[in-house]
């Protein structure tokens, strides 16, 4: 059943290559929303498999398995619904341009999260960061070029560290396989400094405080598509990569000792979650609220990690509860990230419809009863509930507060351009002039504000952030949010939240 694996990445690659030899002017949204169905329909029908390719570069090792599965269906669903987003969002010419990076980006997304070596691991890395700088500057505006600018430095730096990690391992695994990797790090005398290495190098994607510098100025200016994938589906390949090469696990506890560094991952992460919230609340820009609110989200993932790292036997539970945040997670903001293309030019909808629309991820990200936000936090939660640190439970429990705050900032931002775009919009009964229509947004121009396909993609990712994701098999349950504790965990810090807000808002005046 390797095909299915096959199908995955070169039906995209197949669509590039013949993408890019056409010459038409035609343009047809197959182009850009098939591309990953292949992706999708492994991960609904095909059974655990491994593809291998002894002859490829050192030795190709692709798996689909547990832990695989769901990360790549929510990845595939993202940039489904994002790709038909983006075919309703741009003009034909800019589209061609868009789509060749957009392939190639998400080519290496779902290479990174199947590949068990490390030679097509890090392909598939390299290869989605590199074509992203593409999404990011495809405005070529001022604005993008520099946010392209400084994405492209922190990039060369991350695969700088990235490689010196692996360089200084890869003479010491027995084949160059990621699962090699962990023990090659615990086994090596300078272990520490090569996982600091790779943790630093793939935090750079992951949004690790003070190396996440490229994400508040690549998401305003990207086209919204581009910012859903890269907040929704990028930012978790540095996790998934920490997932695969740091040295997690009891296995590895009794070689070497990490407590020194895992103090380090957790306050990192910590900060990353509070810090971010008070930058994000006073953007200006609703994409740039979403994109701090990611940095805070992965800060949440980072002491996790942490740790894990510093009690090797939670590392099973960890991984499951990680697995189910980043799901959940990807499809909400993914969601609100689409959102904001309805913002600016809604069409014939009216403005609680699209509050409404916002509304519903955003309250699941903040993590409130019957949501998949507050089942993950369950389980995240539940990890830390096993050690008896009182003070990272409280601090964890005390980060809705912070998430809370940017929703409310981001909610508030969005309606106060609704205030202005809803009563320019076309009378619901008049029929609409094409050309007239036509609207410039981030240098991109809008065929039709409030399209089809726009408003089709936006109510799916909502949909599938609060319906679809409790049908993939990442063990979430409804149940777990309604209990004492949970209600009450999820109520005080949105209630402090609330009260903080007003007070926020009068102190930015």
């Amino acid at each position: 059943m390797s095909i299915w694996l096959l199908a995955i990445t070169f039906y995209p690659i197949l669509l590039l290559a013949v993408f890019a030899w056409r010459k038409t002017e035609r343009y047809s949204w197959w182009w850009i929303v098939s591309a990953p169905l292949g992706a999708l329909a492994a991960t609904l029908f095909a059974p655990d498999s491994t593809l291998q390719v002894p002859d490829l570069l050192f030795g190709l090792v692709w798996r689909l398995d547990d832990m695989s599965r769901p990360l790549l269906m929510m990845t595939s669903l993202l940039w489904l619904i994002a790709g038909l987003f983006a075919y309703g969002y741009m003009e034909p010419t800019a589209l061609r341009r868009y789509t060749l990076f957009w392939l190639l980006t998400m080519v290496g997304n779902f290479a990174l999260i199947m590949a068990q070596d490390i030679a097509s691991f890090y392909t598939g890395f390299a290869l989605m960061t590199f074509a992203g700088y593409g999404l990011v500057v495809h405005t070529l505006q001022r604005d993008a070029l520099r946010a392209g600018k400084i994405y492209m430095i922190m990039a060369i730096m991350g695969e700088v560290m990235i490689l010196a990690g692996f360089i200084a391992i890869i003479p010491g695994t027995v084949e160059p396989m990621l699962y090699y990797v962990p023990l090659a790090i615990a086994e090596h005398e300078h272990g520490v400094v090569i996982a600091a290495l790779l943790f630093a190098g793939f935090g750079v994607k992951a949004g690790v405080l003070g190396l996440h510098f490229w994400l508040p100025l690549a998401h305003p200016v990207a086209p919204t598509p581009a910012s859903a994938v890269l907040s929704g589906a990028m930012i978790k390949a540095g996790l998934i990569a920490w997932m695969q090469v740091l040295p997690l696990g009891a296995d590895y506890a009794e070689l070497m000792s990490l407590t020194n560094f895992a103090y380090v991952v957790i306050a990192l992460g910590l900060a990353a979650s509070f810090l971010a919230a008070l930058l994000g609340v006073v953007q200006l820009k609703p994409k740039a609220v979403l994109a701090y609110s990611s940095i805070s989200q992965m800060g949440l993932m980072t002491t996790m990690v942490g740790l894990a790292l510093l009690m090797p036997a939670l590392w099973p539970g960890v991984l499951i509860a990680l697995i189910a945040f980043m799901v959940h997670h990807g499809l909400a903001k993914g969601a609100l990230f689409l959102t904001v293309g309805l913002v600016s030019h809604p069409g014939k909808l009216r403005r609680w419809m699209i509050l409404a629309l916002i509304a519903l991820p955003a309250l699941s990200l903040i993590g409130v009863p019957l949501s998949s936000g507050g089942a993950a936090k369950y389980l995240l939660k539940g990890e830390a509930y096993e050690t008896d640190m009182s003070t990272l439970v409280f601090l964890l429990t005390f980060a809705a507060t912070a998430t809370t705050l940017l929703m409310l900032r981001f909610v508030d931002l969005v309606n106060d351009q609704l205030k202005v775009t809803i009563p320019r919009a076309a009378h619901l009964g008049e029929p609409e002039d094409q050309s007239s229509n036509a609207a410039r947004v981030h240098g991109t121009t809008m065929i039709h504000p409030g399209n089809k396909y726009m408003s089709a993609a936006v109510i799916l990712s909502v949909f599938a952030s609060l319906v679809l994701v409790w049908l993939m098999p990442i063990g979430l349950s409804i149940s777990n949010t309604l209990t004492f504790t949970a209600l009450w965990e999820s109520a005080w810090p949105i209630a402090v939240a609330a009260a903080a807000y007003p007070l926020l808002k009068r102190l930015q005046r």
